[in-house]
Parts: structure tokens; C-alpha cells; sequence
């Protein structure tokens, strides 16, 4: 399993949010740390990415060192 998952919300063949979904229901999964990184930036979608599971949301274009300081504090590696 991996230890952390990038996810964007606009895929072609399943949504973000539906991905998310079946993500956190499934026991061997749910608790893999998810960062989304989407061009969605309204905070309606901000909001219920969070209460679907997401640890942390990023609008694209995304400032690279934020991302990597977030991923090296969820992974606690630096």
C-alpha cells in the first residue's frame, strides 16, 4: 500500500471525490494519508474534500515547496 496519495479531483475515468469515497470505506485503505492537488479552487469543494477524508488541499499552480514540506510532515521525514 502506499503511504500517501496525491489525488487530483478531475480524472477521466472516476472523479476525485468518488475515489476518495471508495478510499476511506475500504478498512485495508482508509487510513492512507490523501493531499489533493486540483485546479478546483472554490472552498465548497475545499470543505467537503476534507470531511470525505483529505488531509490537506492544493490549487494548481501549486508553490512545489509547500507540497513537499506538507508530504515530509505527513511521512515525518525531512
Amino acid at each position: 500500500l502506499p503511504d500517501l496519495i496525491l489525488l487530483d479531483l478531475l480524472m477521466p475515468k472516476i472523479n476525485g471525490y468518488d475515489f476518495l469515497k471508495k478510499l476511506k470505506s475500504d478498512p485495508q485503505k482508509k487510513d492512507i494519508p490523501v493531499i489533493i492537488v486540483t485546479a478546483v479552487s472554490d472552498q465548497e469543494n475545499l470543505q467537503y474534500t476534507l470531511e470525505l477524508g483529505a488531509i490537506s488541499y492544493f490549487v494548481k499552480p501549486i508553490d512545489i515547496q509547500e507540497l513537499i514540506n506538507k508530504v515530509q510532515q505527513v511521512l515525518q521525514i525531512s
